[in-house]
C-alpha cells in the first residue's frame, strides 16, 4: 500500500509543477500584453509551447504511473494492483487520452474482480 502512495505523491507533486509552470507562463504573458504586436506573437509562442509543455508532463505522468503498475505487478498483492490500476487511469484521464483510459478502467476492473472487489 506504501507504493500507492508514493505513487499520488509523485503524480500529485508533477501535477503541481506543471500548474506552477503554466501560472508562470500565463503571469509573464500579462506583464507583456499591451506591448506592441511584436510581443503578442511571442506571447503566443510562449502559450502555445506552454500547452504543449504541459501535455508532455501529463503524459510522462501517466508514463511513470504505469511504470509503477509493472513494478507493482512484480511483488505486490492483488489489492495493490487494483489501486495501482485506478492510478493509472486516473492519470490518462487527466492527460485526457481516452483509449488509454478505457484500456486501463478495463485492467482496473479485472485487477479489483481478483481483489474480491466488484467495481
Amino acid at each position: 500500500m506504501k507504493e500507492s502512495v508514493k505513487g499520488k505523491a509523485t503524480i500529485n507533486w508533477k501535477i503541481g509543477a506543471a500548474l506552477w509552470l503554466v501560472v508562470g507562463v500565463l503571469l509573464i504573458g500579462e506583464q507583456m500584453r499591451g506591448h506592441g504586436g511584436v510581443q503578442t506573437s511571442f506571447r503566443q509562442e510562449i502559450d502555445k509551447q506552454a500547452q504543449i509543455d504541459l501535455a508532455n508532463i501529463k503524459r510522462q505522468v501517466a508514463d511513470d504511473a504505469v511504470e509503477q503498475y509493472r513494478m507493482v505487478g512484480l511483488s505486490g498483492s492483488s489489492m495493490d494492483r487494483c489501486v495501482q490500476a485506478g492510478m493509472v487511469s486516473e492519470s490518462f484521464l487527466q492527460s485526457q487520452d481516452h483509449d488509454e483510459y478505457r484500456r486501463w478502467k478495463i485492467i482496473e476492473k479485472n485487477d479489483c474482480k481478483s481483489a474480491g472487489l466488484d467495481r
